[in-house]
Protein backbone atom coordinates (compact mmCIF):
# COMPACT_ATOMS: atom_id res chain seq x y z
CA UNK A 1 0.00 0.00 0.00
CA UNK A 2 1.38 3.40 -0.94
CA UNK A 3 1.97 6.08 1.69
CA UNK A 4 -0.55 8.32 -0.11
CA UNK A 5 -3.26 5.64 0.09
CA UNK A 6 -2.52 5.13 3.80
CA UNK A 7 -3.05 8.85 4.40
CA UNK A 8 -6.38 8.73 2.56
CA UNK A 9 -7.59 5.75 4.60
CA UNK A 10 -6.58 7.40 7.87
CA UNK A 11 -8.38 10.61 6.92
CA UNK A 12 -11.55 8.69 6.02
CA UNK A 13 -11.53 6.97 9.41
CA UNK A 14 -11.18 10.20 11.41
CA UNK A 15 -14.31 11.82 12.97
CA UNK A 16 -15.74 14.54 10.73
CA UNK A 17 -15.60 17.31 13.32
CA UNK A 18 -16.11 20.90 12.14
CA UNK A 19 -12.89 22.93 11.99
CA UNK A 20 -13.79 25.28 14.86
CA UNK A 21 -13.61 23.46 18.19
CA UNK A 22 -13.50 24.46 21.84
CA UNK A 23 -10.06 23.79 23.29
CA UNK A 24 -11.21 23.21 26.87
CA UNK A 25 -14.61 21.89 27.94
CA UNK A 26 -16.24 20.62 31.12
CA UNK A 27 -19.50 18.63 31.04
CA UNK A 28 -21.18 17.52 34.26
CA UNK A 29 -24.63 16.27 35.23
CA UNK A 30 -26.80 19.10 36.55
CA UNK A 31 -28.33 19.04 40.01
CA UNK A 32 -31.44 16.94 40.44
CA UNK A 33 -33.61 20.05 40.83
CA UNK A 34 -32.66 21.45 37.39
CA UNK A 35 -35.70 22.01 35.16
CA UNK A 36 -36.57 23.45 31.77
CA UNK A 37 -37.54 26.68 33.55
CA UNK A 38 -34.08 27.08 35.10
CA UNK A 39 -32.10 26.05 31.99
CA UNK A 40 -29.78 28.69 30.52
CA UNK A 41 -27.41 29.03 27.56
CA UNK A 42 -25.00 31.88 26.87
CA UNK A 43 -22.22 32.58 24.38
CA UNK A 44 -19.31 34.87 25.22
CA UNK A 45 -16.62 36.21 22.89
CA UNK A 46 -14.66 32.95 23.13
CA UNK A 47 -16.81 30.62 25.23
CA UNK A 48 -20.11 28.83 25.67
CA UNK A 49 -21.81 28.18 29.00
CA UNK A 50 -24.98 26.18 29.57
CA UNK A 51 -26.72 25.14 32.77
CA UNK A 52 -29.32 22.42 33.21
CA UNK A 53 -29.80 21.75 29.50
CA UNK A 54 -30.54 18.54 27.61
CA UNK A 55 -28.93 17.35 24.40
CA UNK A 56 -32.23 18.10 22.66
CA UNK A 57 -32.07 21.68 24.03
CA UNK A 58 -28.65 22.11 22.44
CA UNK A 59 -29.77 20.67 19.12
CA UNK A 60 -32.79 22.95 19.07
CA UNK A 61 -30.61 25.94 19.94
CA UNK A 62 -28.35 25.19 16.98
CA UNK A 63 -31.29 25.33 14.58
CA UNK A 64 -32.87 28.47 15.98
CA UNK A 65 -35.13 26.71 18.51
CA UNK A 66 -37.37 25.34 15.77
CA UNK A 67 -39.25 22.73 17.76
CA UNK A 68 -40.48 19.30 16.67
CA UNK A 69 -37.79 18.97 14.01
CA UNK A 70 -35.56 16.50 15.88
CA UNK A 71 -36.29 12.79 16.17
CA UNK A 72 -34.55 9.62 17.25
CA UNK A 73 -31.95 8.80 19.85
CA UNK A 74 -32.41 7.42 23.38
CA UNK A 75 -35.13 8.86 25.60
CA UNK A 76 -32.60 10.40 28.02
CA UNK A 77 -31.66 13.01 25.40
CA UNK A 78 -34.81 14.87 26.43
CA UNK A 79 -34.55 14.34 30.20
CA UNK A 80 -30.90 14.21 31.35
CA UNK A 81 -29.65 17.72 32.11
CA UNK A 82 -26.03 18.86 31.96
CA UNK A 83 -23.89 21.85 32.87
CA UNK A 84 -21.37 22.77 30.19
CA UNK A 85 -18.48 25.23 30.20
CA UNK A 86 -16.38 25.41 27.03
CA UNK A 87 -13.85 27.94 25.78
CA UNK A 88 -11.18 28.60 23.19
CA UNK A 89 -8.29 31.05 22.92
CA UNK A 90 -9.48 32.87 19.83
CA UNK A 91 -12.71 34.82 19.44
CA UNK A 92 -15.64 32.63 18.36
CA UNK A 93 -17.36 34.13 15.28
CA UNK A 94 -21.16 34.16 15.41
CA UNK A 95 -21.49 31.88 12.38
CA UNK A 96 -19.16 29.31 14.01
CA UNK A 97 -21.08 28.99 17.27
CA UNK A 98 -23.35 26.13 16.18
CA UNK A 99 -20.50 24.15 14.50
CA UNK A 100 -18.38 24.48 17.65
CA UNK A 101 -21.18 23.18 19.89
CA UNK A 102 -21.88 20.38 17.40
CA UNK A 103 -18.21 19.40 17.46
CA UNK A 104 -18.39 19.24 21.27
CA UNK A 105 -21.44 16.95 21.17
CA UNK A 106 -19.79 14.72 18.57
CA UNK A 107 -16.61 14.42 20.60
CA UNK A 108 -18.00 14.05 24.11
CA UNK A 109 -21.40 12.41 23.51
CA UNK A 110 -20.33 10.48 20.37
CA UNK A 111 -23.34 12.08 18.72
CA UNK A 112 -24.06 11.26 15.10
CA UNK A 113 -27.02 12.66 13.18
CA UNK A 114 -28.29 12.88 9.64
CA UNK A 115 -30.76 15.13 7.86
CA UNK A 116 -33.77 14.01 5.86
CA UNK A 117 -36.89 15.57 4.43
CA UNK A 118 -40.26 14.42 5.77
CA UNK A 119 -43.83 15.56 5.16
CA UNK A 120 -44.74 16.92 8.57
CA UNK A 121 -48.21 17.99 9.78
CA UNK A 122 -47.61 21.68 10.40
CA UNK A 123 -49.54 24.80 11.38
CA UNK A 124 -48.64 27.56 8.94
CA UNK A 125 -48.75 31.21 10.09
CA UNK A 126 -49.87 33.53 7.29
CA UNK A 127 -50.47 37.27 6.96
CA UNK A 128 -52.23 37.99 3.64
CA UNK A 129 -52.48 41.54 4.95
CA UNK A 130 -50.25 42.83 7.75
CA UNK A 131 -52.39 43.11 10.91
CA UNK A 132 -53.06 46.72 11.85
CA UNK A 133 -51.95 46.09 15.42
CA UNK A 134 -48.46 45.09 14.30
CA UNK A 135 -46.02 47.93 15.01
CA UNK A 136 -42.31 48.12 14.14
CA UNK A 137 -40.14 47.86 17.25
CA UNK A 138 -37.67 50.59 18.09
CA UNK A 139 -33.96 49.97 17.59
CA UNK A 140 -33.37 50.30 21.34
CA UNK A 141 -36.05 47.78 22.35
CA UNK A 142 -35.09 44.28 23.45
CA UNK A 143 -37.22 41.14 23.02
CA UNK A 144 -39.57 40.34 25.89
CA UNK A 145 -43.01 38.92 26.55
CA UNK A 146 -45.51 39.88 29.25
CA UNK A 147 -48.81 38.20 29.91
CA UNK A 148 -51.96 38.90 31.86
CA UNK A 149 -55.19 36.98 32.21
CA UNK A 150 -56.65 38.46 29.01
CA UNK A 151 -53.66 39.61 26.95
CA UNK A 152 -50.16 38.60 25.83
CA UNK A 153 -47.82 41.41 24.79
CA UNK A 154 -44.79 40.78 22.58
CA UNK A 155 -42.05 43.41 22.35
CA UNK A 156 -39.36 43.42 19.64
CA UNK A 157 -40.27 39.93 18.47
CA UNK A 158 -39.54 38.41 15.07
CA UNK A 159 -42.04 36.14 13.38
CA UNK A 160 -39.54 33.28 13.79
CA UNK A 161 -39.59 33.78 17.56
CA UNK A 162 -43.37 34.06 17.50
CA UNK A 163 -43.81 30.77 15.63
CA UNK A 164 -41.40 29.12 18.10
CA UNK A 165 -43.66 30.32 20.90
CA UNK A 166 -46.74 29.03 19.10
CA UNK A 167 -45.02 25.67 18.56
CA UNK A 168 -44.68 25.30 22.32
CA UNK A 169 -48.24 26.38 23.01
CA UNK A 170 -49.82 24.25 20.25
CA UNK A 171 -47.39 21.35 20.78
CA UNK A 172 -47.00 21.18 17.02
CA UNK A 173 -44.58 22.51 14.40
CA UNK A 174 -45.52 26.05 13.34
CA UNK A 175 -44.01 27.51 10.16
CA UNK A 176 -43.65 31.23 9.46
CA UNK A 177 -44.90 32.11 5.98
CA UNK A 178 -45.96 35.68 6.75
CA UNK A 179 -43.17 37.34 4.77
CA UNK A 180 -42.70 39.74 7.70
CA UNK A 181 -38.98 40.11 8.34
CA UNK A 182 -38.67 42.82 10.99
CA UNK A 183 -39.02 43.00 14.76
CA UNK A 184 -42.47 43.93 15.99
CA UNK A 185 -44.53 45.00 18.98
CA UNK A 186 -48.03 43.56 19.26
CA UNK A 187 -50.57 42.34 21.76
CA UNK A 188 -52.99 39.40 21.52
CA UNK A 189 -56.33 39.68 23.31
CA UNK A 190 -57.14 36.23 24.66
CA UNK A 191 -60.87 35.46 24.97
CA UNK A 192 -62.17 34.27 28.35
CA UNK A 193 -62.32 30.50 28.81
CA UNK A 194 -65.42 28.49 27.99
CA UNK A 195 -66.24 25.21 29.74
CA UNK A 196 -63.94 22.47 28.42
CA UNK A 197 -62.02 24.84 26.13
CA UNK A 198 -58.25 24.28 25.94
CA UNK A 199 -55.72 27.10 26.25
CA UNK A 200 -54.46 26.34 22.74
CA UNK A 201 -57.95 26.94 21.34
CA UNK A 202 -58.15 30.32 23.07
CA UNK A 203 -54.71 31.25 21.79
CA UNK A 204 -55.62 30.21 18.24
CA UNK A 205 -58.70 32.46 18.44
CA UNK A 206 -56.53 35.35 19.69
CA UNK A 207 -54.04 34.91 16.83
CA UNK A 208 -56.74 34.87 14.13
CA UNK A 209 -58.71 37.73 15.67
CA UNK A 210 -55.54 39.83 15.64
CA UNK A 211 -55.32 39.41 11.87
CA UNK A 212 -53.06 36.43 11.24
CA UNK A 213 -54.27 33.27 9.53
CA UNK A 214 -53.48 29.71 10.63
CA UNK A 215 -53.69 26.78 8.23
CA UNK A 216 -53.05 23.08 8.85
CA UNK A 217 -50.87 21.61 6.13
CA UNK A 218 -48.41 18.83 5.47
CA UNK A 219 -45.21 20.41 4.25
CA UNK A 220 -41.75 19.00 3.44
CA UNK A 221 -39.58 19.71 6.47
CA UNK A 222 -35.89 19.08 7.07
CA UNK A 223 -35.59 16.86 10.12
CA UNK A 224 -32.53 16.14 12.23
CA UNK A 225 -32.45 12.40 12.99
CA UNK A 226 -30.26 11.27 15.90
CA UNK A 227 -28.51 8.02 14.96
CA UNK A 228 -26.31 7.62 18.01
CA UNK A 229 -25.62 9.36 21.33
CA UNK A 230 -23.92 8.15 24.51
CA UNK A 231 -23.80 9.58 28.00
CA UNK A 232 -20.47 11.36 28.48
CA UNK A 233 -17.91 10.65 31.16
CA UNK A 234 -17.74 13.68 33.44
CA UNK A 235 -14.65 15.86 33.56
Amino acid sequence: MTAFRQILLLAAAMPAFPQVRFEVASIRRADADATAQTARMKFGPNRFDAGGVTVYDLLYMMQGFRLYRIQGGPAWLQTDRYNTAAKMEERLPDDERAPAVMALLEERFHLTVHKEMRDLPTIVLLAPKAPTGLKAAGSDETPRITSASTAITFTAWTMRSFTNYLSQMFQSPVEDQTGLTGRYNFSLEVPPPSPGEAWSDRLRAAVTTFGFRLENRKIPTEMTIVDRCERPSEN
